[in-house]
Formats: C-alpha cells, sequence, structure tokens
C-alpha cells in the first residue's frame, strides 16, 4: 500500500510484496501545470511504476528526467550505445531506400478509351510497369558505395555497443 511519512508527509512510501519493494515518492508542484516526481527506488522499480503511471496520465503529460549524473553507470553507457545503435541502423536504411524510391516516382496516365486497343494496350504496359516498380521496392537496388558506408556505420557502432557491454559485464 501507500503510507504518508510520519516524519516527512510530503512523501510517500510504497510497499510492494517484491523484495526491495520498497519505493519513496515526493511531488513537488512547481506551476499548476507542471510538477516534478522524485521517485527513490531501484532503476528497474522506477521504470515499470512510469511505465504504469503512463497509463493513467492524459496524453498532454510527459516524463523526462531531471538531473543527469555526471557519471554513468555501465549499464546507462550500454543503453545509450545500443539506442545509437538503432537510430544510426534506422537512418542509414531509410537513406538507402530514399534514393531508390527518389528514382521510381510514378508518373500520372490517362485513362484509356475502353473501346481502343492501342489505349487497353498502354493500360495494360503500365499496370505491368507498376507491379515491377512494386517488386523492386520490396527487394530494392541499393548504391554500393552507399551500402559500404551504412555497413561501416553499422560495424562501427555494434563495435561500441560491444566495447559497451563488455564493460558493464565486468563491472557486474
Amino acid at each position: 500500500g501507500c503510507k504518508k511519512v510520519e516524519v516527512s508527509p510530503q512523501y510517500l512510501i510504497i510497499d510492494s510484496s517484491a523484495p526491495s519493494g520498497l519505493m519513496l515518492l515526493h511531488w513537488d508542484q512547481i506551476t499548476p501545470f507542471r510538477g516534478e516526481l522524485s521517485i527513490h527506488c531501484s532503476q528497474l522499480q522506477m521504470l515499470q511504476f512510469l511505465d504504469s503511471l503512463l497509463a493513467f496520465l492524459p496524453a498532454s503529460c510527459f516524463i523526462q528526467p531531471v538531473k543527469h549524473a555526471k557519471s554513468q553507470s555501465a549499464a546507462q553507457v550500454f543503453a545509450l550505445v545500443l539506442e545509437d545503435e538503432v537510430l544510426s541502423l534506422r537512418e542509414c536504411v531509410s537513406l538507402l531506400l530514399c534514393g531508390e524510391e527518389a528514382g521510381n516516382e510514378e508518373h500520372c496516365e490517362e485513362t484509356p478509351d475502353p473501346g481502343c486497343v492501342e489505349g487497353l494496350q498502354r493500360s495494360r504496359e503500365g499496370w505491368q510497369q507498376a507491379v515491377e516498380r512494386s517488386r523492386r521496392r520490396l527487394s530494392p537496388l541499393v548504391d554500393v558505395g552507399k551500402y559500404r558506408e551504412v555497413i561501416r556505420s553499422i560495424s562501427d557502432m555494434q563495435m561500441d555497443g560491444d566495447l559497451a557491454g563488455l564493460i558493464y559485464t565486468q563491472r557486474t
């Protein structure tokens, strides 16, 4: 349950059945529309609590850390490196595919006259070209230079992630 701390009633204690399940909360109202919630517990507990709290908050609310420790733990460094790796992958792949899509702009065609054989033939050819363009989008060709650059970038990010993971495992 949730109880006020007798010595300092602005603090709340949440006791869960989990081991080391105590959480200390403090809400500080900064403005009528802004406040600061201090949570003192393990990082995993805090993330689980914030996740469940977000289900009850309106969409206009957002959560951000108030202060960053100058010396980050190995787990934080590892998480940041993994996040950078994912962002790099997303950006690199979208760069590769954007170049392919720019070359495949679709052209607006006139509707053929249903009684005209040539019009139907042009329509059929246009449809086949559209199918081929769609097929190429599903397995696009990419520039070799861009591909090498992406692979090099991904490799560098993975090495950073591996190094951060190694440091993290050595410290724990």
